[in-house]
C-alpha cells in the first residue's frame, strides 16, 4: 500500500475557508493556497510552517490537517504526520485519505496503538454528553415513576406493571452513568496522545536513569494519566503502563498551538 502524498486541492476546502473568511477576513484562503503551492514546488518547510500558521488561529479543517501531516511525512516527520493524520480522522470520522495513510504509517512504522474496535468507532461518534444526559433523564423518570407506584392512589392498580417500568429506567439510567464514564476514559480523544519522537522510551519512574519498560516508535498511542513536571505517566497498550518525556507525545485533541513555538 502506498501512502497519499498529494494534498488536497484547495477547491476541496473552499467551503471551510469560506466560512473562515468571515472572521479571519480573507487571509486563510490565501494563505492555504500559498502553502499548497510550496508543497506542489518541493518546498516543504515553508508550507508546513504556512499550514501551521492556520492551525494556530484555531482552524478547524480535516483537509488542514490531512496536507500538514502529508507535508510532515514528505519532511521526514513520521510522528508529526501520524499525529496529524489521527486528528483529520477526528475532524472527519470517514476521510478516506487520512485512513489510508494511516494504515501506510502503521505496517511502516508499527507503532503502538490501542484497538480501534467497531464499538470504540461506533462510541466514538457519539456526543460527548449523551451518556450523562442519558442517565440523568432515565434515572429521575424512573425514580419518579417509582414514587408513584408507591405514593399514587390512581397508579396502585397498575403498581407491578409502573414498579416494572421503573426498573428499567433505573437500569438504562445507570447504564448511561457508565457508558459515559467509560467513553470519558477510554474514547475521549481528549484523553489520547501521540508519540512524535524516534527515540521515546516509556520508563518505570519519571527518571533517565529508570528501568525501560518498553520502546515506543514514532506513532504510538497512549492515553495520557498524570503529568508530573517534564513527565508523563501514560497507558500503553498491551496493559502497560509507563512515564514517558512530555516532549516526547502531542496530545490527539485539542491541538496545542504552543508546540509550535
Amino acid at each position: 500500500m502506498k501512502p497519499s502524498t498529494t494534498i488536497l486541492s484547495p477547491f476541496a476546502a473552499s467551503f471551510f475557508l469560506a466560512l473562515s473568511s468571515i472572521c479571519f477576513s480573507e487571509e486563510p484562503d490565501a494563505v492555504f493556497l500559498s502553502a499548497n503551492a510550496d508543497f506542489e514546488s518541493k518546498d516543504f518547510e515553508q508550507a508546513k510552517l504556512k499550514f501551521q500558521s492556520l492551525v494556530e488561529k484555531s482552524l478547524i479543517s480535516s483537509e488542514l490537517y490531512f496536507n500538514l501531516g502529508t507535508t510532515h511525512f514528505r519532511l521526514g516527520n513520521e510522528g508529526e504526520a501520524m499525529v496529524w493524520m489521527r486528528r483529520a480522522v477526528i475532524a472527519e470520522p470517514g476521510m478516506p485519505e487520512a485512513r489510508q495513510n494511516i494504515e501506510f504509517l502503521r505496517i511502516r512504522l508499527g507503532f503502538l496503538e490501542f484497538d480501534d474496535s467497531s464499538l470504540r468507532q461506533l462510541l466514538g461518534i457519539l456526543p460527548p454528553a449523551a451518556g450523562r444526559w442519558t442517565g440523568t433523564c432515565c434515572l429521575w423518570m424512573g425514580l419518579l415513576c417509582a414514587a408513584g407506584a408507591v405514593f399514587s392512589n390512581r397508579l396502585r392498580p397498575n403498581r407491578s406493571v409502573t414498579v416494572t417500568l421503573a426498573t428499567i429506567l433505573i437500569t438504562i439510567g445507570v447504564a448511561g452513568f457508565a457508558l459515559q464514564h467509560h467513553q470519558n476514559r477510554y474514547i475521549d480523544a481528549r484523553n489520547f496522545s501521540t508519540i512524535t519522537s524516534s527515540d521515546a522510551t516509556a520508563l518505570t519512574a519519571p527518571s533517565p536513569s529508570a528501568k525501560i519498560v518498553i520502546a515506543l516508535p514514532p506513532g504510538s498511542e497512549v492515553r495520557a494519566l498524570q503529568t508530573s513536571g517534564q513527565w508523563c505517566y501514560v497507558d500503553i497498550p498491551g496493559n502497560l503502563r509507563g512515564w514517558i518525556k512530555s516532549s516526547h507525545l502531542q496530545s490527539n485533541w485539542p491541538i496545542a498551538t504552543q508546540t509550535f513555538n
